[in-house]
């Protein structure tokens, strides 16, 4: 590994680093179907500009997350093996609801791995239905409205800067 795999190069052993013990999923290419190689994506306003312009803020520098108050910020999610077709993870909104369009992994009896910029590492329950779709071989689609979504509310805080699309307690 070096700084030509990117910033995160320098400090990665392993490449199984990216790859859940848990994940079994494979991949069909043109010449055949192969164990899959990762199993986690990049919160998409982490160290890159990819969606610029869509909307929030973007996080290029470690200390740039301390301007909100927020209680963590995720780096790596565990990502559902239908939606793995990105590098990055984001949640979509618009001004009335969230939409899961990429969806956390629930492999680990319905729960999935979250990683964050601290470098600790969480095992994050799912208690909404509608976060684990389950898993088919093909992309699930949106969810649709997610409204009052615990799992939503609880990554939405820890992926995103841009301001709450709804405000709940937490208890579900």
């Amino acid at each position: 590994m070096g700084e030509r795999e990117g910033s995160l190069g320098r400090y990665v052993q392993s490449l199984r680093l990216f790859k859940c013990p848990g994940d079994r999923s494979r991949v069909t290419l043109a010449d055949g179907t192969y164990p899959r190689l990762r199993s986690y994506t990049m919160n998409a306003h982490m160290g890159t500009k990819v969606l610029w312009g869509s909307g929030g803020e973007y996080f290029l520098k470690m200390g740039e997350w301390n301007r909100f108050n927020r209680p963590g910020w995720i780096v790596f999610v565990d990502t559902h093996e239908d939606t793995m077709d990105l590098c990055i993870f984001n949640l979509s909104r618009d001004a009335a609801y969230g939409v899961w369009g990429i969806y956390p992994a629930s492999r680990h009896g319905r729960a999935g791995t979250l990683g964050y910029v601290d470098g600790h590492v969480e095992l994050k329950r799912w208690v909404d239905p509608r976060t684990t779709p389950p898993v088919t071989g093909a992309p699930p689609g949106p969810s649709g409205n997610v409204f009052g979504s615990p799992d939503y509310h609880y990554l939405w805080l820890r992926t995103s800067k841009l301001q709450p699309i709804y405000e709940f307690d937490d208890d579900f």
